[in-house]
């Protein structure tokens, strides 16, 4: 008998070790839903054209990585916070 296995052509972006966004590789860096992948791709150097991707800044401070977090753990520093 053989053992199953999965092959994933996709991407996780992780918030303090917490999966915040899954997807194919192409769609998450080509629009990105959450903030924090939002950041992440936007840091990414694009060597095609180096001026050409958009600046993001995170506000305001990461909770400690031992909090414990009701919600997203990403919410102090998410800009579209309601």
């Amino acid at each position: 008998m053989t053992e199953p296995y999965i092959i994933f052509n996709g991407v996780d972006s992780r918030d303090l070790g917490v999966v915040v966004e899954t997807g194919p590789t192409e769609a998450v860096f080509r629009a990105p839903h959450h903030p924090y992948t939002e950041s992440l791709v936007a840091a990414l150097p694009d060597l095609a054209d180096p001026g050409s991707r958009k600046e993001v800044r995170l506000q305001g401070t990461p909770p400690s990585p031992t909090a414990k977090i009701a919600g997203c753990a990403f919410a102090s520093r998410c800009p579209r916070k309601l």
